[in-house]
């Protein structure tokens, strides 16, 4: 049966295995952060609105598939 505790136990003890490297995470941390900057400045360079480009009234993000937020600026 879908659901039951030991599902989720057994989802649960697929992740205990997984060593997360700071390096990375920080890594690809920093990316994200690069790429929505970039998405940032490409908005202040063409747009022909003077709320957009003087006022910077705008945010640049990424999300992911299931429409999680990655990054912000």
């Amino acid at each position: 049966m879908a659901g039951t505790a030991t599902d989720a136990d057994e989802h649960a003890d697929n992740h205990a295995d997984i060593e997360i490297d700071p390096v990375l995470v920080s890594i690809i941390g920093r990316s994200l952060k690069a790429f929505t900057d970039e998405m940032s400045i490409s908005m202040e360079k063409t747009t022909r609105s003077p709320i957009l480009c003087e006022a910077k009234d705008f945010v640049t993000g990424l999300y992911d598939a299931e429409g999680r937020m990655l990054e912000q600026t």
